[in-house]
């Protein structure tokens, strides 16, 4: 059985964002790495900088804070 994660099995669409938050994503492949790679990044600052990381509640709605105001801005 096929799902849409397996369908292109050269592109990666999970990213670890922490010890126990990971993200899916689907979509055209420079987009979804892009803005994945920037949510990896500004979590990972955020552990750095306070010294614990973000809770799964806490990246959420930083993720979709972050896609909302890309969204707005176009």
């Amino acid at each position: 059985m096929n799902s849409i994660l397996t369908i292109k099995h050269d592109a990666d669409k999970i990213y670890e964002l922490s010890d126990n938050v990971i993200m899916s994503v689907s979509g055209e492949a420079g987009d979804t790495e892009q803005f994945s790679e920037y949510i990896v990044g500004n979590t990972k600052l955020y552990g750095i900088r306070n010294g614990h990381e973000l809770t799964v509640n806490s990246t959420a709605k930083f993720t979709r804070n972050e896609l909302a105001s890309c969204l707005r801005s176009r």
